[in-house]
């Protein structure tokens, strides 16, 4: 046998191993597979819990589907939970509509940063719960009240997050090579700026929205408004498979709008580079 004849035998035995092992070793399965497994043991310890303990304190996982779903249709449950979707919506584009444009003023300017970056760490190390009384004083305990406290709890990581990413691209090449070709402000803001920040733009909006979640339940739970009034009646009158299955839809929808954004992220980052690139091409 000769030697091409021995590399090509070890090529044929080598390479059906290797496309085995890549596909073995997949991570989104891998990743999904461990996700599946986590949601099982959770699910089997709580089934052991709940029959340990009674179902007064613990009901089981079939209980909350059979006595704790169905109400969330046909007593109103999931709508009630739509309306402070909605108002958290509302208090959320609030809080983005301040931050961006404020985060962005503080990534270009330095004289800005300086003056507001006090005010933004003022608000994220303030101790909002011990803010609620005054607050409740203040705004009263309805849908204005549910506003504030997302506007407390979501400003901030838009807020820093877009700051950072501005400072990045006006600190950067690409920024300055435009400035040095006198391209206007305009394009400049539009095929630079915009583009080299959304990346970071886009994790800041994320964090936020999580904040967004505990502002309003946190707001609902203290004035026993809306989803938050229909949670501690649950406790109070033993309705606990209805309690669990709307906290459990609180929790996955909270998870998905985290997680879709989390996507639309990542796919952000992928393309950066080609994006700003085509973009400040066409500009010039």
């Amino acid at each position: 046998m000769t030697t091409s004849d021995a590399s090509q035998v070890t090529s044929r035995r080598v390479a059906p191993r290797s496309s085995t092992r890549s596909r073995g070793r997949d991570p989104s399965t891998m990743v999904w597979a461990l996700r599946i497994a986590v949601i099982l043991l959770v699910l089997a310890a709580w089934q052991a819990t709940a029959a340990s303990v009674g179902a007064d304190l613990l009901p089981t996982v079939q209980s909350v589907v059979v006595d704790g779903i169905p109400p969330l249709v046909t007593e109103g449950y999931a709508v009630e939970f739509g309306h402070t979707l909605g108002r958290m919506m509302i208090g959320f584009v609030i809080a983005c509509t301040i931050a961006l444009p404020a985060g962005a003023l503080m990534g270009a300017s330095k004289v800005w940063n300086d003056v507001l970056t006090p005010y933004a760490y003022g608000i994220y190390m303030a101790p909002r719960p011990a803010l609620l009384p005054l607050l409740i004083l203040t705004f009263g305990v309805g849908a204005t009240f549910g506003f504030v406290m997302v506007l407390l709890f979501a400003v901030f990581f838009p807020l820093i997050n877009t700051a950072k990413g501005a400072s990045e691209v006006v600190n950067g090449p690409l920024y300055e090579m435009a400035r040095s070709l006198q391209i206007s402000r305009i394009r400049v803001l539009l095929f630079v700026l915009i583009p080299g920040s959304l990346p970071y733009v886009l994790a800041g909006i994320r964090l936020g929205l999580g904040m967004a979640f505990n502002g309003i339940l946190l707001a609902e739970l203290w004035t026993a408004y809306s989803t938050g009034g229909l949670l501690e009646a649950m406790v109070s009158y033993g309705q606990l498979p209805e309690y669990f299955a709307l906290a459990g839809l609180i929790g996955l929808t909270a998870v998905a709008s985290y997680s879709l954004l989390g996507v639309f992220e990542r796919r952000v980052r992928r393309h950066r580079g080609m994006a700003v690139t085509g973009s400040f091409g066409e500009a010039s």
